[in-house]
């Protein structure tokens, strides 16, 4: 049984963040699953509209990748992939792609094996 979600309508001090992930840790440690378990936090600033207020808005970088097991595949020029692959990404040049032609049994291989595509610029088959 999972312990109860606790709501705040309080100002969060650190101790007690600290407090409630130690918990979650403990349980987690006690109870271990075969997935990996997250910790969702929610803060509302009171008085901000964060929509017209953009001094609010970022993003932060994780110490860890959260899907470090992620197949994802570059398509692109030449000059692209060059820099994809020092990344250690897998590559598919537009020569590469036109091998493929109308084959669909191919093209459906290719989408199986990975499970994010990404575009460097605009190709032309």
């Amino acid at each position: 049984v999972a312990p109860p979600l606790v709501y705040f309508a309080m100002p969060l001090d650190r101790e007690t963040l600290s407090a409630a992930l130690a918990k979650v840790l403990l349980f987690s440690a006690e109870h271990p699953r075969r997935f990996d378990e997250t910790v969702e936090l929610q803060v509302v600033l009171h008085g901000i509209d964060p929509i017209r207020d953009r001094r609010f808005s970022g993003t932060v970088e994780l110490p860890h990748a959260c899907k470090p097991n992620l197949l994802v595949c570059v398509l692109g020029c030449d000059e692209h992939l060059v820099e994809a692959r020092e990344l250690g990404l897998d590559t598919f040049s537009a020569s590469e792609l036109r091998f493929f032609g109308k084959n669909r049994k191919l093209f459906k291989q290719l989408r199986s094996l990975f499970y994010y595509y990404r575009i460097a610029r605009l190709i032309h088959l």
